[in-house]
This record gives C-alpha cells, sequence and structure tokens, in this order.
C-alpha cells in the first residue's frame, strides 16, 4: 500500500523570465556609455541590425536563454515539499567587432549582477534573489563566430537565482 504522495506546486518562471527581458531592454546607452544593445529571447533571427558602417557587422545584441526552476536541497523541510527553487539563464552577447562584444558583454554583465528583479521583494507570488553567477563561473572569453553571416563576436554569461514561494 502506498503512502501519500506529495504533489508540488510547479514553480512558474515566465514571470522572472519577463522581469530579466524587460531589465535588459533599459540597458543604458549614448554618448561615453555605448551603443545600443538589441534584445532577444531565445532566438536570433537572420535580419539582426548592421552597423552603418561600410563593413556591415553585425550592431551589438544578447540572447536571454532562460532555464526552469529547479528543486534546491535548501527548500526540502520534513514533508518533502519544495519552498525554494532556483532559475538559471545562459546569456549570448555578439557584436561584429571584438571591442563592441567585450564591451557589451561587460555593460550587460554590470547591469545584471546583483540585480534583484523585485525590489518589493515579490513577483508573481515568489520572493526572488539578487542574480548572481554560479559559484565558479567567469564570463567566457570573447570568441569569433564565422558560421554566421555576417560574422561576429561572442561571449557567454550565466546567472541565478534563488526563488521561494
Amino acid at each position: 500500500m502506498a503512502g501519500p504522495q506529495h504533489v508540488s506546486q510547479p514553480v512558474s518562471t515566465r514571470a522572472m523570465t519577463d522581469a530579466v527581458l524587460a531589465r535588459l531592454r533599459t540597458l543604458p546607452h549614448g554618448p561615453g556609455i555605448g551603443p545600443a544593445v538589441t534584445v532577444y529571447d531565445a532566438e536570433v533571427p537572420d535580419d539582426v541590425p548592421v552597423l552603418a558602417d561600410a563593413g556591415g557587422r553585425v550592431a551589438p545584441y544578447v540572447v536571454l536563454y532562460a532555464g526552469a526552476a529547479y528543486d534546491t536541497d535548501a527548500g526540502r523541510d520534513l514533508a518533502d515539499t519544495n519552498a525554494d527553487a532556483a532559475w538559471s539563464a545562459t546569456l549570448t552577447v555578439a557584436a561584429g567587432y571584438r571591442q563592441d562584444a567585450e564591451e557589451a558583454r561587460d555593460r550587460v554583465h554590470a547591469w545584471l549582477r546583483r540585480w534583484e528583479p523585485a525590489a518589493d521583494g515579490d513577483l508573481d507570488g515568489l520572493s526572488i534573489g539578487a542574480l548572481r553567477p554560479p559559484l565558479g563561473f567567469q564570463p567566457t572569453r570573447i570568441r569569433s563566430d564565422a558560421d554566421v553571416q555576417p560574422p561576429r563576436f561572442f561571449g557567454v554569461l550565466e546567472y541565478r537565482a534563488s526563488l521561494t514561494r
């Protein structure tokens, strides 16, 4: 005879993903700061904006690949309910010139690192911690990608945040 089964309520991370996308879309830009960075959600269209120079290189952009919420051992209690979860995301930052990709990566990292998605501590019924790179993660070196046209340079960032219901 099987005992009672606990069915945990899944944590929807759409609100979290939307909050991060909104934050990325407010990345400061302008003279003395840097060019605008286009934001994409999980896919890059074939017709990305190009710079208005003779090289026809890609303008800076960032792509957010949001992960699902996953259990953390800290969220377990005696009833094996899930009170805590973690959300993770990978971002690709790219541009047509290496220097532009480096600058955009550094600006995006500074804009997201330690940012708290809910200023009042609550987002869609969740208490959310600050975005932080996973333990031991270092932003990747900028690499070239000649497999796409026009060619571009890119780097990868990763973040994690704790979610508590």
